[in-house]
């Protein structure tokens, strides 16, 4: 809990996180809660992030983009955030948050 709420931690991931699109940052705290990217619950949650469903296409694409920056892994067909203390991080962030942050930086 202490690194979580460092501030410097924090900062790391926030500068980590930035770049990312919503869809990709939506399906990296889908895969932080433990839901399979691919099922309902997770197709859901992604709407409500992105204002609309997602196709498993762009999903698909959106996990390999995270694949290729080192934030997630697939260990036997489940995929993973690489670093523990980013997935509790990513657990504390609400979704309004992330649509917050995403309004901010295209203004």
């Amino acid at each position: 809990r202490r690194f979580v709420a460092d501030d410097r931690q924090v900062s790391g991931w926030q500068a980590l996180l930035a770049p990312l699109s919503l869809l990709d940052r939506g399906v990296l705290r889908i895969v932080a809660a433990g839901l399979p990217p691919f099922g309902q619950e997770a197709m859901d949650r992604l709407r409500d992030t992105l204002g609309t469903r997602p196709t498993l296409a762009k999903v698909r694409s959106a996990l390999t983009r995270l694949r290729r920056a080192g934030l997630v892994r697939t260990i036997a067909r489940s995929t993973v955030i690489e670093d523990p203390l980013l997935a509790e991080y990513l657990s504390t962030l609400t979704l309004d948050s992330a649509k917050r942050r995403q309004q901010h930086r295209s203004a």
